[in-house]
């Protein structure tokens, strides 16, 4: 007994410590995005959210959130008090969010895959559960649908991350059975790896943790460790989002975005932090940047637009450098410049 007791303390200690981290957070009822520190479940700080650039009604709240894994940004699928949804790109410092579009008014979830390409689980609509899997251009918020789950018992869509280990999409299904299964992205198929009942059915969010293969679960406003494996154990609750429940059981507020803070605090061609200097820009050859207040050891990478890699990791020994872009086509690229205190990225337009 004493035995089983310690492995116990000794398992929720590992549990515990590995989320010692801090997530920003989103949730259905409020526009807030939340800075919380996952092993307490305490809230450390809170920003209010808007949307600049359209004229659509007070974001009521959120459906979901994920970060672009090469620019950084944080998108957010929002809703304003119509129940219009809408992709935007969300400032984690100031609060406001870039709006693409309007999306459809069914999607439940977003995540991006390892390239950069935004995907979207469309949930409860039209009086039905639908089960299908969208692609979500970033730049203009079309859908192109292309899957049809077929290996589940019908929920919501909820909590959906990709898995750079494995390279499959993976999805907590927010429904009485508590499916967790993957999707292969290339071959579409499906793997249901486990169900686990009892748990909050309504909302839902998941985060990869690259490094440790797993995943953290949001449901409700509770936070579970989800290992590969389907196993799943409670870390922590937000107290404050505890805020009642509706007459079937499922709790009002619930958590809808996971992201892990990012130590980057320059977003696409924020200058003001570093002042650094790329021009010109557009171009039509050559880029010159110039790292300013950057005295740190410092490499860059640059991308497509759709995310495929061009150059990666040069090292910089000057305080500035130039880029060919001669025999590259025209369009648009991702300058993402790294030192040892930050991470930039910048859109560069080849013309």
């Amino acid at each position: 007994m004493r035995k089983k007791l310690l492995y116990s303390l000794v398992t929720l200690f590992v549990i515990t410590t590995s989320y010692s981290q801090q997530f920003w957070v989103v949730t259905n009822k409020s526009s807030d995005l939340y800075t919380v520190s996952v092993s307490t479940g305490t809230i450390a700080s809170s920003v209010a959210t808007s949307a600049i650039n359209i004229a659509q009604n007070p974001i009521e709240g959120f459906n979901g959130m994920a970060q672009h894994p090469i620019t950084e940004e944080v998108y957010v699928l929002f809703k304003d008090n119509n129940e219009d949804r809408f992709i935007g790109r969300l400032n984690t410092a100031t609060g406001e969010i870039i709006t693409v579009a309007q999306t459809d008014s069914s999607l439940a979830s977003i995540a991006f895959d390892a390239s950069g390409v935004l995907y979207a689980m469309q949930g409860y609509a039209n009086g039905g559960n639908v089960q299908q899997m969208q692609t979500v251009d970033i730049n203009t918020a079309p859908e192109t649908a292309f899957h049809v789950f077929t290996n589940t018992s019908g929920g919501d869509g909820e909590g959906l991350a990709f898995n750079t280990t494995d390279n499959l999409m993976y999805r907590y299904d927010g429904d009485d059975a508590g499916e967790f299964m993957s999707l292969n992205l290339d071959t579409l198929a499906e793997s249901v790896i486990s169900t686990t009942s009892g748990l909050d059915n309504y909302g839902g969010a998941l985060a990869y943790r690259q490094g440790q293969n797993k995943f953290l679960l949001g449901l409700g406003n509770t936070l579970y460790d989800l290992l590969a494996d389907g196993t799943i154990s409670t870390i922590s609750s937000i107290a404050e989002f505890d805020s009642g429940t509706f007459n079937n059981g499922w709790a009002e507020t619930y958590i809808k975005g996971l992201v892990k803070v990012s130590s980057s605090t320059a977003g696409i061609n924020d200058l003001t932090k570093t002042n650094i200097s790329i021009y010109p820009n557009p171009t039509n050859n050559i880029i010159n940047v110039n790292l300013g207040e950057v005295t740190s050891p410092t490499n860059y990478s640059l991308y497509s637009i759709d995310g495929k890699m061009i150059e990666d990791n040069n090292t910089v020994n000057s305080n500035s450098f130039s880029i060919d872009l001669t025999d590259m086509a025209i369009g648009i690229y991702i300058l993402k410049i790294k030192s040892e205190n930050s991470i930039n990225t910048f859109k560069i337009i080849k013309r």
